[in-house]
């Protein structure tokens, strides 16, 4: 662990290690709108691009009426709303 990251956490800055990415994933789909985007294409940088608005309506209103949904379901519908290539795999985990 870097000495950086002990030291924000030691300083109630962030409340832990790691969790960040997976929190703000969960904060999006709790509000309905589109999983945050990350780029770690800069090895000194990350990019993150958060959505406060709703792209397709049916994705939204799917996760309304579907709250067991898992994360990594919802990731996958994420991908389908913004038209990003799925596997087939997860076509036909969302078919079922």
């Amino acid at each position: 662990m870097e000495k950086w990251n002990l030291a924000m956490v030691n300083l109630d800055m962030i409340d832990r290690i790691g969790q960040g990415i997976k929190n703000m994933f969960l904060e999006q789909k709790n509000k309905y709108f589109p999983l945050p985007e990350y780029d770690f294409s800069e090895l000194d940088a990350v990019k993150l691009k958060i959505y406060g608005h709703i792209i397709d309506e049916n994705y939204s209103r799917l996760l309304i009426e579907r709250t067991d949904l898992d994360l990594g379901t919802v990731i996958m519908l994420d991908k389908v709303q913004k038209g990003q290539k799925i596997s087939k795999e997860a076509f036909h985990l969302l078919k079922i």
